[in-house]
């Protein structure tokens, strides 16, 4: 079943290469979306794509696959699917 999850990341993640490492691992796991850095710091993430994607590609997150990073909260909230092209994108 197709799914739509917005993650909202605080912590060590801007400055640190994360939204590139977010893009590989999103594109690892075929998900689109896309990844972009907040005023506050924080890092906002859109995937959408089957459930046992969306589930390994926030495992990864929380095991920590990112060097120099340090996630200190994670906020998942489920949010309705987007019509969009099929790629994951950094936003600037």
């Amino acid at each position: 079943m197709q799914r739509a999850i917005i993650l909202n990341i605080d912590g060590l993640v801007q400055g640190v290469g994360f939204r590139w490492a977010t893009k590989k691992l999103a594109d690892e796991y075929r998900l689109v979306g896309f990844v972009k850095s907040l005023s506050d710091g924080s890092v906002e993430v859109f995937v959408q794509g089957n459930d046992q994607q969306i589930e390994r590609f926030i495992s990864s997150m929380h095991r920590g696959t990112f060097p120099f990073t340090n996630i200190s909260h994670m906020v998942q909230t489920e949010t309705q699917l987007a019509s969009m092209n099929q790629i994951f994108s950094i936003i600037k």
